[in-house]
């Protein structure tokens, strides 16, 4: 691994590496990137970023929510997003951004850290070192391209 790689909250100076990054890692989003970049700075959004920075560079992003369990106390943190640009990638920053989410949840005392991914992202041999897959995820989208608003 690199040993120059910095895992920091996001800044207000991030906003034009981060945008970058965030519409490689899903060009979809593009029109939806301000709201979500409004909520890291609004306190009770639970919205959180976290940069990896790799000799001055920002070459990863991360993204998490809090949200609260009907029978479980305590903050349950929701994965969101996890990003490092592909040139970068196979450097161990993935796993760095992933131990300092731990370590987060380890102090501030988390009951729960949770993501889910496709079935065929490449990623998961690195992820099943974190945790076992649990559950089988449905949803039903209400987007117009999908007949329904």
């Amino acid at each position: 691994m690199n040993g120059n790689v910095i895992i920091r909250p996001v800044s207000l100076a991030d906003h034009n590496a981060w945008l970058a990054m965030l519409d490689q890692y899903d060009p979809a989003i593009g029109a939806e990137s301000a709201y979500a970049w409004q909520r890291f700075f609004a306190t009770s959004s639970g919205l959180h970023g976290l940069i990896a920075e790799s000799n001055g560079e920002p070459v990863g992003l991360m993204h998490y929510v809090f949200h609260d369990l009907s029978v479980m106390r305590g903050p349950i943190c929701y994965l969101a997003d996890l990003y490092v640009k592909p040139e970068h990638r196979r450097r161990g920053i993935a796993r760095s951004m992933l131990d300092h989410l731990v370590e987060l949840a380890c102090t501030q005392r988390w009951r729960r850290i949770y993501w889910v991914t496709e079935h065929d992202n490449p990623a998961r041999s690195l992820y099943d070192q974190y945790g076992l897959p649990e559950f089988v995820r449905y949803h039903v989208d209400f987007s117009p391209e999908h007949g329904r608003e």
